[in-house]
């Protein structure tokens, strides 16, 4: 009687376990559906952040190397610095095919790039490396390059602390790649997390970072997905600038030429327009605001040293060049990365 007893409890707990367990079991499984059919397609970092599928040729296409010279060199501590030092964010470290890659080409000798930790930003870390002494003693530099992208050019300079000495300008020789240790959640975690970001994202209980809008004509060239415009929704964070602000941000930056100018060094600052600034005027029924940012910023082209791709890249735009900036991507193509190095070449030509 007790053995009869003791089966059914056994019984009646498996049931419960099995049952209890079904909506787990489903849950795994939709998430290795995802993990190992779906995200292998959602490449370029609008598809990775927004979760969505692009075609991954047209992103092999992309990143192929354009150029065989493979710059810029990446700065190490310790190493010389090139006659030619570049600072800035993602924009700057878009190897192979980064504006360096075509400008190192155009004047024929190598350029070192200074690659900053995450948190500090090109402006602060460019002033650090003044401050704490980074360029003293290094007379055969002749040119730095400092890129931000425009959607932060103004908070950028407006937070500013010039009176900093912290050397947080450099990143680690040998940073972890993304199948080593550096998430503590190990790598089932990064699965199960990017799987629950997804259901989240395709259920409506998380909004994509991920903006899309379908524009005039086709601009890009990726399959299926000619005349649709995909844009990170930091770019509509801020819309414009004030008079007092602005005028506040081009003293800052002229500062920071001046700064360099007493240490022999020449500094162009170039700005890297955004994405939905370059396309807005061919959305089509727009449901995000109009961004006048861009436009207002082409005022600090007065100063002479500043380097702002948006006019070339826009009548680039307007005269039917497809892939100025990558489909699934937030940054130039190869297309732009060329077109920024020449206007950078003129600018430096025009200083001499």
């Amino acid at each position: 009687m007790t053995q009869s007893s003791d089966n059914k409890a056994i019984l009646r707990f498996l049931r419960k376990t099995i049952i209890g367990g079904i909506p787990l079991g489903i849950l795994l499984g939709v998430i290795c559906y995802f993990y190992f059919f779906l995200r292998p397609q959602m490449v370029g970092d609008l598809g990775e952040l927004g979760k969505i599928i692009f075609d991954r040729a047209y992103t092999e296409r992309m990143y192929q190397p354009v150029l065989s010279n493979d710059m810029p060199l990446l700065y190490a501590p310790g190493d010389t610095l090139q006659s030619v030092v570049t600072v800035g964010d993602s924009f700057t470290q878009q190897r192979p095919n980064g504006y360096q890659s075509f400008l190192s080409e155009i004047i024929a000798q190598p350029i070192t790039n200074i690659a900053i930790k995450r948190g500090t930003t090109p402006e602060q870390a460019l002033s650090d490396m003044i401050n704490s002494g980074f360029f003293d003693g290094q007379s055969q530099v002749e040119w730095v390059i400092l890129e931000t992208v425009e959607r932060e050019l103004v908070d950028r300079w407006l937070m500013l602390d010039t009176t900093s000495t912290v050397k947080q300008f450099a990143i680690e020789v040998n940073p972890p790649s993304a199948g080593d240790g550096g998430d503590s959640r190990g790598f089932a975690g990064r699965i199960f997390k990017q799987g629950i970001d997804w259901l989240k994202i395709v259920s409506g209980l998380e909004e994509s970072p991920v903006k899309s809008v379908r524009l005039s004509r086709d601009c890009f060239t990726e399959p299926g997905k000619e005349d649709m415009l995909y844009f990170y929704v930091s770019d509509l964070g801020r819309l414009s600038v004030t008079d007092k602000e602005l005028a506040e941000v081009t003293k800052r930056i002229e500062s920071m030429r001046h700064r360099l100018a007493l240490r022999g060094i020449k500094m162009l600052f170039m700005v890297a327009p955004d994405k939905y600034e370059l396309y807005q005027h061919l959305a089509v029924d727009n449901p995000h605001p109009v961004r006048q940012l861009g436009q207002q910023l082409l005022q600090l082209d007065s100063l002479g040293y500043v380097v702002n791709p948006l006019p070339e890249l826009t009548r680039m735009t307007d005269a039917g060049e497809q892939d100025i900036f990558m489909a699934d991507d937030s940054h130039w193509s190869p297309k732009a990365s060329s077109t920024a190095a020449r206007l950078i070449v003129a600018k430096m030509h025009s200083a001499d």
